[in-house]
């Protein structure tokens, strides 16, 4: 039977993959945007290539808001992370909690059972 610690640690490993992932995404997309505002600044530059300035904006805004929806994806994915770590830490203490009160019940009932009978 799975315990309450680890149904959280499963989540946790599960957004971890997530943040990952998303962070892999955002880098790929900054270094993509990078790249793309180079080449507008080198067709501007070149001049008589309004269509193709135009197009490659274009292409630049839509990376531009793909890079903000996945920097606000990342950011939950790291907060949502962060609580569940808090989670499996509070969970770990009451289980801690719990094991020590079972382990200190068992230690009196022997104790009882080990003192001489007054009779």
């Amino acid at each position: 039977m799975s315990t309450t610690t680890d149904l959280l640690t499963i989540r946790l490993d599960d957004a971890v993959a997530r943040r990952r992932h998303l962070d892999g995404q955002l880098a790929a997309l900054q270094d993509f945007e990078r790249r793309l505002a180079g080449r507008v600044h080198t067709a501007r530059a070149a001049g008589g290539q309004s269509e193709r300035v135009r197009e490659l904006l274009a292409r630049l805004l839509g990376v531009r808001a793909r890079l903000e929806e996945t920097t606000v994806a990342q950011a939950k994915a790291a907060a949502d992370e962060n609580r569940l770590r808090d989670d499996v830490r509070d969970a770990d203490a009451r289980l801690g909690r719990a094991q020590r009160e079972i382990d200190e019940r068992r230690e009196f009932e022997l104790a009882c059972l080990r003192a001489p009978m007054l009779g």
